[in-house]
């Protein structure tokens, strides 16, 4: 299997997870944006945007020791995500994660499904085996902090473009349909893991 640099396998997961796992997130979109007219360029720079803001997400995360483990746990739990939000319309935020950790056996027995196990082979099985196998090239410090910053740079660049281009379509799309930002995997299910764990620890803190 041909090496990869660190910034290339984040960047592949990246897409990855855009197609594969954001059915739920565009089928909702396209709802409100249907892709006729300029809508269509709006869908496709949303797209572009999605990509790069995931792609800046993996980066940061990402170091010689960890980018395999975290895109691996990533693309499993994205997948599983996936399967909830299409099945069941619902977006996994801090409350959800917090009823999924209070099911107990039995209940999350009725939740398997062939469907369920399909999403999980080909949406995380599958691409985690690929990035646990692929070999990765390991350059300096100094040249891997000068890698992400480029990526990051240049991703952040390209955001603003496309944000300034689409201004109008983004100022409703921020203010005016905020839920769709819900359905977006898989930033939005980190972030609910995020606000779960600091609500958690603000209440065993102080309470």
């Amino acid at each position: 299997m041909r090496s990869l640099s660190q910034g290339k396998l984040v960047f592949l997961v990246a897409l990855f997870l855009v197609i594969f796992d954001n059915m739920s997130f565009f089928d909702n979109v396209t709802k409100i944006y249907p892709t006729i007219g300029n809508n269509l360029y709006f869908v496709i720079s949303l797209a572009v945007v999605l990509l790069l803001f995931t792609n800046i997400l993996l980066t940061i995360v990402s170091s010689k020791y960890t980018t395999k483990l975290f895109l691996i746990v990533i693309v499993l739990i994205s997948a599983f995500t996936n399967y909830f939000m299409n099945t069941y319309n619902i977006v996994i935020d801090d409350s959800m994660i917090q009823n999924s950790l209070q099911t107990n056996f039995d209940e999350s027995l009725d939740l398997f499904s062939l469907q369920l196990l399909t999403y999980a082979f080909f949406l995380g099985v599958v691409p985690a085996y690929f990035i646990y196998k692929v070999p990765l090239e390991y350059k300096s410090f100094r040249q891997e902090l000068y890698s992400k910053l480029k990526s990051i740079i240049l991703s952040l660049v390209i955001i603003v473009i496309l944000l300034l281009s689409f201004s109008k379509y983004y100022t409703s799309f921020f203010r005016e349909h905020k839920t769709l930002r819900y359905h977006t995997n898989p930033t939005y299910w980190i972030y609910s893991v995020g606000k779960y764990m600091n609500i958690k620890f603000n209440t065993n803190l102080f309470g």
